[in-house]
C-alpha cells in the first residue's frame, strides 16, 4: 500500500489589487464613518476617541458602528449595509 502525503498551503491566493480598490473620497468633511466593531479589549474606547477626533479635526459628520464577530467573517449583509450608509470604513484598530 502506498502512503500519501498531503501538504496544505495556509496562504490565501493573491487578490487582484485593481479589483479591490474603491474610489478615493474627497476629504472627510461631512462624511459618515462606518466602524466594524468586534469589541476586543479597548475597541469601544478607541472608536469613541477616533470618532471624536475625526469630527473635531476633519469635520466627519457621523460615526456608525456595526457589531461584528470576534474571530469569524463578517456577514455579507452587514458589509452591504455598511457600504450603503457610510462614505468610508474602519475595519480594524490595533489594541
Amino acid at each position: 500500500m502506498t502512503e500519501r502525503l498531503f501538504i496544505h498551503d495556509p496562504r490565501a491566493k493573491a487578490r487582484d489589487a485593481a479589483a479591490q480598490l474603491y474610489p478615493k473620497i474627497d476629504g472627510l468633511q461631512g462624511k459618515t464613518m462606518v466602524v466594524l466593531n468586534n469589541h476586543w479589549t479597548c475597541m469601544d474606547e478607541m472608536i469613541d476617541h477616533l470618532g471624536t477626533a475625526l469630527k473635531s479635526r476633519y469635520g466627519v459628520k457621523d460615526v456608525i458602528q456595526f457589531d461584528v464577530p470576534v474571530s469569524t467573517a463578517v456577514d455579507e449583509a452587514v458589509i452591504a449595509e455598511a457600504a450603503r450608509l457610510g462614505d468610508f470604513a474602519v475595519v480594524g484598530l490595533a489594541n
